[in-house]
């Protein structure tokens, strides 16, 4: 509540890599601004930029692609 997710990302991406897990981190806003599209695009820890509302079908299609190993 006291950081939205760039502010978030700047702290993540600073800590060293025995304090980050192997995870997977994807956007999700309800900007459509192409310039915070690309600056996601160039994170190298966020995986995807996804725009909501999200439907259902959507999420089952994230959870395919990232999370097969978990059905």
């Amino acid at each position: 509540p006291k950081m939205n997710g760039w502010e978030f990302l700047e702290i993540y991406k600073d800590l060293e890599i025995t304090q980050k897990a192997k995870i997977i981190i994807m956007m999700l806003s309800t900007s459509t601004n192409p310039d915070d599209i690309q600056k996601a695009k160039e994170l190298e820890e966020v995986t995807g930029f996804q725009p909501k509302p999200m439907t259902s079908e959507t999420i089952r299609e994230l959870l395919d692609e990232y999370f097969s190993d978990y059905k």
